[in-house]
């Protein structure tokens, strides 16, 4: 089955972090195929880049503030969906937060507990209502929008990377338990993308090791075959395929796009 330039239309797409990097190129990637727009995210000044985006590729996007962390945002998320263009197709988990950067012996408990609950219970919550509306319709599709780091460890950065591997869980289990109401659940697992959030985890994770940002930068790029960091574009487009009937016999996958770096 061939793309075709309007495969979303009428379809609806529920996007958590909206509001920037692997959020806004989703909301540039979906727009253009011709998809309706929920675009979620903590502030209304992240949500203003968000339907600037929208409005660039002519999409209809209609924005939501909250922390997707608190289960009444969640409901009221899909809630909005399903009030204003009448359905919900496509749910991606994509909101995080970086967390601590810090040895697991020096864990600060609530940035601990902080990236779990909007990392991992956010994706949890966010699936919970978006399936409360597609079980019913018998079709939907989720994807997760997970790390590379969910498939191997990283010093320093022990709250992020239990959240990733707990996504990978939680993907396949929600894949198990809805397959056969025609829902799909898929993840996708990026390497590091190059843009503002990389670079602030480059500084931190420089400040923790003692050594230059230019140092860590040149250590990330080296381990990846490719020779250079992944776009917010190319893991779009991977999520796109995912969500598209392109990708009807996928369900409970989790899809590395690192240049080669995760393998597995």
């Amino acid at each position: 089955m061939k793309e075709t330039p309007h495969e979303f239309a009428g379809r609806i797409v529920l996007i958590t972090g909206a509001g920037g990097g692997i959020g806004l190129a989703l909301i540039r990637a979906f727009g253009k195929r011709g998809a309706s727009i929920v675009a979620a995210d903590l502030t209304t000044d992240l949500l203003a880049r968000a339907l600037e985006e929208a409005r660039a590729v002519a999409a209809l996007c209609h924005t939501v503030a909250g922390d997707v962390a608190e289960p009444t945002v969640c409901q009221l998320l899909v809630d909005a969906a399903v009030e204003r263009f009448g359905r919900l197709d496509v749910l991606i988990n994509n909101a995080g937060i970086g967390g601590p950067v810090e040895p697991v012996c020096q864990m600060d408990l609530d940035g601990w507990n902080r990236t779990l609950a909007v990392n991992l219970t956010g994706a949890m919550l966010c699936s919970r209502a978006a399936l409360g509306v597609m079980i019913p319709q018998n079709c939907g599709v989720i994807v997760n929008i997970a790390s590379n780091v969910g498939k191997r460890g990283h010093a320093a950065r022990g709250a992020y990377v239990v959240s990733k591997w707990g996504m990978l869980g939680l993907t396949q289990t929600m894949a198990l338990e809805v397959a056969r109401m025609g829902i799909r659940v898929n993840a996708v697992c990026p390497g590091p993308v190059e843009g503002e959030r990389v670079e602030g985890f480059i500084r931190r994770q420089a400040e923790v090791q003692g050594v230059t940002a230019d140092e860590i930068r040149a250590e990330w790029i080296a381990s990846m075959p490719i020779g250079r960091m992944i776009t917010a574009e190319e893991v779009a487009e991977v999520v796109v395929f995912l969500a598209s009937e392109r990708a009807s016999g996928m369900t409970g996958q989790s899809v590395n796009i690192t240049g080669g770096m995760v393998m597995h």
